[in-house]
């Protein structure tokens, strides 16, 4: 019974909840940060004198990539919840449509400005789309120009 009280509280608060399941990539990434290090270290030990590589590398902002990395871990788990669609309240409000929803596709390639017709066939076209949308009251009309 508790599980299923968890499962419907992270279905009202979450858009897509199945997305929550990424959030297993962040110890991944962890992880995998963790191992770069030591890796890092020990391909430097390998090189030879520790206080010459201290030295060589005092420029190197250990603070800095720390944070970056922590940075990087928290972006990762705030993209995965943001994916997820967090949702608060809900509000259930009706609306009523008035109208059609219209979209026109129109070539504006070369081809419409030959002269086989009075006028030529792309102002030939806008007189049309013109009047179209004359004709339609409280209507929602879109426009896709192409070419080619």
């Amino acid at each position: 019974m508790q599980q299923l009280l968890t499962v419907e509280v992270i279905y009202r608060f979450f858009g897509e909840p199945l997305y929550l399941y990424g959030l297993a990539a962040v110890p991944l990434a962890v992880l995998f940060l963790w191992y770069s290090r030591v890796r890092r270290r020990s391909a430097m030990a390998r090189l030879g004198d520790e206080e010459l590589l201290g030295r060589l590398t005092e420029s190197v902002n250990s603070r800095g990539r720390r944070w970056r990395s922590i940075l990087w871990v928290s972006a990762l788990a705030m993209l995965i919840v943001a994916v997820a669609r967090p949702q608060w309240g809900t509000e259930v409000r009706v609306t009523e449509q008035k109208g059609l929803q219209l979209m026109v596709a129109l070539d504006i390639s070369e081809s419409m400005l030959a002269q086989d017709m009075k006028p030529d066939r792309l102002t030939r076209a806008k007189l049309e789309m013109l009047e179209l949308v004359g004709r339609l009251r409280g209507d929602e009309v879109g426009l896709v120009l192409f070419s080619g």
